[in-house]
C-alpha cells in the first residue's frame, strides 16, 4: 500500500511538472515568432530561422539526453531539465528587453533543451514508480498537459503581447517553469527512487538495433515516422488548400488548429477513464485509421457549402482525438517491453525519428505546393497515412490484447 502511495504521488509530481514545462513550451512557441515581428522587426528569412530553432532541441538533444536518462537517475534527468528551461526562459526576457536577437535565438534553443530532457526523462520515469497495470493511466495523465497548454497557451500569449510588454511573455513561461521545478525537487527529494543496474549499459547502438529489430518497436516506430511525415505536409499545406481550394476565411485554419488540439485533449482524457477497458490493439489501430479518415474527408469536402466549415473542423478534431489515444498506448507498449536501464534511448531514438520526419514532411509539402495544387498534397497526405495504419494493421500491433501480456512476451532480450 506503501509503494502504491508513493507512486501515486510521484505520478501527481509529474503531472504538475508536465503543466508547467508544456505551458511554457507551448507559450514560446507561439510568442517567438510575433516577438520576431515586433520585437526585432525580423526579416522573413530571420523569421523562419528562430522558428526553425525552435525544432532544432528534438533533433539534437533527444539523443544525448537519452543516453544520459539511462545513466543516471530520471528524475534528477528532468529536475535538471526543469532548471535549464527556467534559467533559459528567464534570460530570453532579458533579451526581449535588451533587442538583443542573436542572445534571443539562443536562449530559445537552450530554454527547448530543458523542454526535450523533460519529456523523456518522464518517460522513463514512470515505468519505474507504476506497475504495468498502470501505465497506460499514468501516461495519459502526463500527455494530458501537453494538449491542454496547446490550446490555452496561444490564448495566454494574445492577452499579454504587446510591442510594449513583450518581455512580460517570457517571464509568464519562466514562472510555469519554475512550477515544474517546484514539483521536481520534492520528486527528487521523495523516497521514489530510479531503479538503477549495475551491469554495463547497452550503447545507443544496440537501442536502435532494438528499435529496428522488435516486433513491437519496430511497427510503433515506422508508424509514427509515417504518420509525423503526412503532418509534417499537412501543416504546410493546410492554408493554401482551405484558402484558395475550399475559399475558406484565412481564420479557419487558426479555429481549425485549435479544434486538433481539442481533439487531442478528448482523446487523451478518453485514454484515463477507458485505458484498462480497451484492448490497445484497438486503439493502436484506430489512432492511425482515424488520421486516414479525417484527412479523406479533408480531400473530398466541397467548396463553400454552408457545411464545408464543420467538416473542416471535424476532420482537426479526428486528427488530434485518435493519434492522442495511440500515443498513449504505443508510449505505454514502449516501456512495458523495454528494460528500464535502456529505455531512455530507445525512447531517444524513436523520438529524433518523428520530429526529424516531421520536418522533412515540411519540406514535403512545399515542394508540392510549388509543383502542384493544394488539393493533390493533400491526396498525398491521405496516402501517406493510409500507409501508416497499414504498417500498424499487419504488424504485432494488432494483436496486443493487454499491456501486462506484451510485457511478458515482447520484453527485449539480451540486453
Amino acid at each position: 500500500m506503501r509503494a502504491h502511495r508513493t507512486g501515486s504521488s510521484a505520478v501527481n509530481r509529474l503531472t504538475v511538472a508536465a503543466y508547467g514545462i508544456h505551458l511554457s513550451d507551448q507559450i514560446g512557441l507561439v510568442a517567438t515568432p510575433l516577438m520576431a515581428a515586433l520585437v526585432f522587426e525580423a526579416s522573413p528569412a530571420t523569421l523562419g530561422t528562430l522558428v526553425a530553432l525552435q525544432s532544432l532541441p528534438h533533433l539534437v538533444g533527444s539523443v544525448p539526453t537519452g543516453v544520459l536518462v539511462d545513466r543516471f537517475r530520471p528524475e534528477r534527468i528532468a529536475l535538471a531539465s526543469a532548471a535549464l528551461s527556467t534559467i533559459g526562459f528567464a534570460l530570453v526576457a532579458v533579451a526581449v528587453s535588451l533587442k538583443s536577437i542573436g542572445w534571443f535565438a539562443v536562449l530559445i534553443l537552450l530554454s527547448g533543451l530543458g523542454v526535450v530532457g523533460f519529456a523523456l526523462a518522464a518517460l522513463s520515469q514512470i515505468p519505474r514508480i507504476v506497475n504495468t497495470s498502470g501505465l497506460a493511466v499514468s501516461n495519459a495523465r502526463i500527455e494530458l498537459p501537453r494538449a491542454v497548454a496547446g490550446v490555452f497557451a496561444p490564448l495566454f500569449v494574445g492577452l499579454l503581447i504587446n510591442s510594449s510588454a513583450s518581455a512580460l511573455t517570457f517571464l509568464m513561461a519562466t514562472s510555469t517553469s519554475a512550477v515544474a521545478l517546484g514539483s521536481l525537487i520534492r520528486l527528487a527529494r521523495s523516497d521514489v527512487r530510479a531503479d538503477i543496474r549495475s551491469e554495463s549499459r547497452a550503447s545507443l547502438n544496440q537501442a536502435m538495433k532494438m528499435v529496428l529489430s522488435h516486433r513491437l518497436l519496430r511497427p510503433i516506430a515506422a508508424t509514427a515516422v509515417l504518420w509525423s511525415l503526412a503532418f509534417g505536409v499537412v501543416i504546410v499545406a493546410a492554408v493554401p488548400y482551405l484558402t484558395d481550394h475550399l475559399t475558406e476565411n484565412p481564420e479557419t485554419f487558426g479555429v481549425a488548429m485549435s479544434f486538433l488540439g481539442l481533439g487531442a485533449m478528448a482523446g487523451i482524457w478518453a485514454m484515463r477513464v477507458a485505458a484498462g477497458r480497451i484492448q490497445p490493439r484497438l486503439i493502436l489501430l484506430f489512432g492511425p485509421a482515424s488520421s486516414v479518415a479525417a484527412a479523406a474527408t479533408l480531400s473530398t469536402l466541397p467548396r463553400g457549402t454552408s457545411a464545408t466549415t464543420s467538416m473542416i473542423m471535424f476532420s482537426f478534431f479526428l486528427l488530434g482525438f485518435g493519434p492522442s489515444m495511440w500515443l498513449v498506448a504505443q508510449n505505454t507498449i514502449r516501456q512495458a517491453v523495454t528494460p528500464n536501464h535502456v529505455l531512455g534511448s530507445v525512447n531517444a531514438v524513436i523520438h529524433t525519428g518523428i520530429h526529424a520526419s516531421r520536418a522533412v514532411g515540411a519540406a514535403v509539402g512545399g515542394l508540392l505546393l510549388g509543383g502542384v495544387d493544394p488539393q493533390a498534397a493533400i491526396l498525398v497526405v491521405t496516402s501517406l497515412f493510409l500507409c501508416s495504419f497499414s504498417i500498424a494493421a499487419f504488424s504485432g500491433l494488432r494483436k496486443v490484447r493487454g499491456y501486462e501480456s506484451a510485457s511478458l512476451d515482447g520484453t527485449l532480450e539480451g540486453v
